[in-house]
């Protein structure tokens, strides 16, 4: 009982902390490297690093946050001009469209991921493989492609709304 409870709030908050976990290292990290610069004259080697891998989970965690609250710009001004049936079909074609497109994106991810495993590279400022970081993108795209199921889930099965927007 208590681990269903855990689970709905992990999944309910997941983006959420994530974002702001990633959001707030973006944040400290710029803010020291402005103070190293103002009161040392010198720059933390690994803070600007930091501070672009965390803008980048932030905004793929964002990403995957906009799906699951369908927060994603859509021009539905023609749209909703359609009849019922056409409504729906135009949405969900455009989601599988939309599919398709992250689909691709992971399969040419995991080649060039193939790649940069067989070929690490280290980062300057941080010291670690840049492929670690480079997960982000995949883990941010799979976590889009669940939670476009998770929409569609509540819609078909629930009876969520009357359109899975």
């Amino acid at each position: 009982m208590m681990s269903r409870k855990i689970w709905r709030t992990v999944e309910a908050r997941f983006e959420e902390v994530l974002c702001a976990l990633a959001l707030a290292v973006t944040a400290s990290c710029i803010l020291t490297q402005v103070v190293m610069r103002v009161i040392v004259s010198e720059a933390a080697p690994w803070a600007e690093e930091a501070a672009v891998y965390g803008m980048v989970l932030a905004i793929y965690m964002g990403a995957s946050l906009g799906v699951r609250e369908r927060a994603h710009l859509r021009v539905l001004l023609m749209v909703n001009a359609l009849p019922h049936r056409l409504r729906v079909a135009s949405i969900v074609l455009a989601d599988v469209i939309w599919l398709a497109f992250l689909l691709v994106l992971l399969w040419q991810f995991a080649i060039f991921l193939e790649l940069a495993f067989s070929r690490p590279y280290i980062t300057p400022g941080l010291g670690v493989p840049k492929v670690w970081f480079q997960l982000f993108v995949p883990a941010g795209l799979g976590l889009m492609i669940v939670r476009m199921a998770q929409v569609y889930y509540r819609w078909l099965i629930r009876g969520d709304g009357e359109l899975p927007l």
